[in-house]
């Protein structure tokens, strides 16, 4: 995993790590001994790094938190679209850098060549889809796509759709290379109003465009007051009649 890079991403686009963002080796000792395997050496260094950030980790899909690890079929599943019932997964024992399998309807299907890509990947999915405090979708001409891979750096994503972002400070797009007509649609997030209505993109027309409204913009330094299972607020979600999550159903 190409760590300086990951972390010139998170300081330029979202917000400078501290050291409070990640989970203690306490919490990753103790889920490997649970588990009774040795988490992947990319994995565990991810939440020792930032762990704790829900805006990079529980904007659309959640990390799991290490309470909540859990094997199946003899695959490890640290990360999960519960409204979906996605869940990605690596192979137990697969080595400090597996690939990823992405499990739906009982089936495990092959989806990044290894955990570094899977995740940076995930990073900008996150951020695009409500990690930043401002998000956008539509469709943007290649020539004007061009002109903002003019200022920003361009960082290939793979996978299925051939993503492809571009990102600079306090802005980031996401796109799919496998598109070659003159409008491609795009993902955009951005950390504030100006950057695409004046500066970066000025006159583009979004389909959507709008503010985030989660918490997610929070670092979660106290994991005791979040659900380990989606990594929302106990107090808000908190069925206290069933001593479960009412949104994702994880004992609390």
């Amino acid at each position: 995993m190409n760590w300086p890079l990951y972390e010139q991403i998170v300081t330029q686009v979202f917000e400078p790590l501290v050291e409070d963002d990640g989970i203690p080796d306490t919490e990753l000792d103790a889920a490997e001994a649970r588990l009774g395997i040795t988490l992947p050496a990319v994995l565990r260094q991810l939440y020792s790094l930032c762990g704790r950030r829900g805006d990079l980790h529980q904007a659309c899909e959640n990390l799991v938190l290490p309470p909540l690890l859990h094997t199946r079929d003899g695959y490890l599943v640290f990360y999960q679209n519960i409204n979906e019932e996605k869940y990605w997964a690596v192979r137990v024992d697969g080595g400090d850098d597996p690939p990823v399998f992405l499990g739906n309807a009982g089936a495990w299907e092959p989806d990044y060549p290894s955990l570094s890509a899977f995740l940076l990947a995930m990073l900008f999915w996150q951020g695009v889809k409500g990690g930043m405090p401002y998000c956008a979708q539509g469709n943007l001409l290649s020539a004007t796509i061009a002109q903002v891979a003019a200022g920003a750096q361009q960082t290939p994503l793979g996978g299925a759709w051939k993503l492809e972002a571009l990102w600079c400070s306090g802005l980031m797009l996401v796109y799919s290379t496998e598109e070659t007509t003159e409008l491609r649609q795009v993902l955009c997030g951005y950390s504030e109003p100006q950057v695409v209505n004046e500066q970066v993109l000025p006159g583009v027309t979004w389909e959507q465009q709008g503010r985030r409204t989660t918490q997610v913009r929070f670092r979660n330094h106290d994991l005791s007051s979040r659900c380990a299972g989606c990594g929302r607020s106990k107090l808000t979600w908190a069925d206290t009649s069933r001593g479960i999550c009412a949104r994702c159903g994880h004992p609390l």
